[in-house]
């Protein structure tokens, strides 16, 4: 092992630690203010995970006015660390089964060493090179840029992932976030998946299987294909927001499997799923009629508002909005800034600023996405004005057997069998009826991504939530009051999983394939200088369209009548309309 490659091992390895136990502390804290409570071991996943979206919006927030640096970071860290002492504290009891916890420990050390490795590789994701990377270094660089769309469409996405990225850079002392990013959330999510595991391995039963708390192990398979066969060295939103769906998905069905469900009863694991929800239409947009779904249906069915009183129903969905209005509206303020859209490429809720991006801009962003996602390489005009696409996209839809046909294909046949059962089978009849509602966020999210941005990356994971959440519930069914036998549900889950595990297999060198030699250098792009007619001096790629991590203003849409008006508070950008 050389030493390079020892120090950036070591590093990432403690960045994972250190990590976790600031995000623990701080949605530790951020319970205790909120008067949330959870029990059982799962809590501590439920207070990294809300330590992890409070964390995003404070940092939003403070990014108004300074960016973020290490002097940001590191205050934020060591309260994370201190608040994180104080949860151990507080929280930790006596651990039962030592050995079961000593061989987690050591898988998950194995994981988080593995992890680490292809976390390494050098970022190959395109949309790194031709955004991702520019928006982190604005965010490292200047407090929010007034207008910043009208220099670079994309860098008005306003992804609050890059906060998050950003935050990690320790800028300009360690510039390695985008290799802690993606893997940290996936690692914390495999320890939750693991942990049910070894929770109820001695047990040696379905239980867990069938159990809302044990719905995450049906994504093993998924994450570790994620992790072998997607550039997760790269800043990508696409897969913290995989990661995203797959957390919403699992507290989804616990609710709707395990949950006490009252108008009375404690509204902690409603409001853990709003908090997180909102969080992920932050993270990527394309999410929200997923996640519009899951919250919709989960209030109405705790607390039924066709049969309490009305006053009632708006104290406690007032109580479960206050905090998600906060992450939304602090993203959208942002969005305004960078360029008078709340959600940027969307024209809904625009308003007209002088550092507006022209709306005709906004749109033509929109159909650009759209358009690509349909047919790509050709004009917005020629694919959105008709239907001439859908021949095109089908075939290359059939094409994907991994991503596409296989998951469609078994959620087809639970479907077909959860009918049978439901029609033939009397006994069936008695399964709670809530149960049926598991897939329809997969299946609301997937229509909505027909009719909007349809390329599987922007599906995210709801084609592989589609089986798992047909099949639970065939499960459900068949289960009744009897005990399906262990042995079954684990053939029905390598049957679920075997588009995933085939290539792991077929492949099994790519599985074992880590970086030795330690964190690679960002890809570069050759740059040319140009002059804006205001005297602005802009660099632009030679080739192509990708900045990378380039100095900055760094774009590939060149426009001469741009302008630079640095103010102490608010640097911006904006079109100078008498060029």
């Amino acid at each position: 092992m050389n030493f390079t490659f020892g120090t950036s091992l070591f590093a990432t390895l403690l960045g994972y630690i250190v990590l976790a136990f600031s995000y623990l502390g701080l949605g530790w804290a951020g319970t205790r203010f909120l008067k949330m409570r959870f029990s059982g071991p799962e809590k501590w996943f439920n207070f990294i995970w809300l330590g992890w979206a409070f964390s995003l919006v404070l940092l939003q927030i403070v990014q108004l006015f300074i960016p973020i640096t290490w002097l940001v970071s590191l205050p934020v860290l060591l309260v994370g660390s201190v608040l994180g002492v104080m949860c151990v504290k507080a929280e930790f009891q006596k651990i039962d089964g030592i050995l079961a916890w000593l061989v987690f420990v050591l898988f998950l050390g194995i994981s988080a060493i593995w992890l680490a490795g292809r976390s390494m590789f050098q970022p190959a994701h395109y949309d790194s090179g031709l955004y991702h990377f520019n928006s982190i270094r604005w965010l490292n660089e200047y407090p929010v840029v007034l207008g910043l769309g009208n220099f670079h469409g994309r860098l008005a996405f306003n992804q609050s992932f890059f906060v998050y990225v950003a935050y990690l850079n320790f800028y300009p002392l360690f510039n390695h976030g985008y290799n802690l990013a993606n893997s940290f959330l996936i690692l914390i999510a495999f320890s939750e998946s693991l942990f049910s595991i070894f929770k109820y391995i001695k047990r040696g039963s379905s239980s867990n299987f069938l159990s809302g708390s044990g719905v995450l192990i049906w994504f093993v398979p998924w994450m570790v294909y994620l992790s072998v066969f997607s550039p997760i060295s790269s800043p990508s939103p696409d897969y913290a927001s995989s990661i995203l769906q797959l957390l919403l998905f699992t507290h989804f069905a616990r609710f709707i499997a395990d949950a006490e469900i009252s108008p009375r009863a404690d509204n902690s694991q409603l409001l853990f799923i709003f908090i997180i929800a909102a969080t992920t239409i932050t993270i990527k947009l394309s999410n929200v009629f997923f996640v519009l779904t899951i919250c919709l249906i989960i209030w109405l069915i705790q607390l039924k508002p066709w049969k309490i009183p009305a006053k009632q129903t708006i104290l406690a969905t007032a109580g479960l909005l206050v905090v998600p209005a906060l992450i939304i509206t602090t993203w959208s303020f942002r969005g305004i800034l960078a360029s008078g859209c709340p959600a940027y490429p969307s024209t809904i809720g625009c308003i007209n600023v002088k550092w507006s991006v022209p709306l005709e801009k906004v749109k033509r962003d929109a159909d650009l996405v759209y358009s690509w996602a349909r047919q790509p390489k050709q004009p917005p005009e020629k694919v959105l004005g008709s239907w001439d696409w859908v021949k095109p996209w089908m075939d290359r839809q059939l094409s994907n057997k991994i991503a596409v046909i296989y998951p469609v294909a078994i959620t087809i046949i639970n479907l077909t069998i959860c009918l049978l059962l439901y029609i033939f089978l009397f006994e069936s009849r008695g399964i709670d009826k809530k149960n049926f509602l598991i897939p329809l966020p997969a299946f609301v999210g997937l229509i909505a991504w027909f009719f909007t941005a349809p390329d599987v990356r922007f599906s995210h994971a709801i084609f592989w939530i589609l089986p798992v959440s047909t099949l639970f519930v065939l499960l459900k069914m068949a289960a009744g009051k009897r005990t399906i036998p262990l042995a079954i549900v684990l053939i029905l889950f390598f049957i679920v999983n075997a588009n995933t595990l085939q290539p792991l297999i077929n492949h099994g060198k790519e599985f074992l394939k880590i970086n030795r030699a330690g964190y690679q250098v960002i890809t570069t792009s050759d740059l040319k200088r140009k002059e804006t007619l205001s005297g602005l001096q802009v660099w632009t790629p030679v080739k192509g369209d990708q900045c990378w991590d380039s100095p900055l203003p760094c774009t590939p849409y060149f426009n001469p009548g741009l302008t630079f008006q640095d103010r102490r508070l608010f640097p911006e950008f904006r079109i100078d309309t008498s060029k």
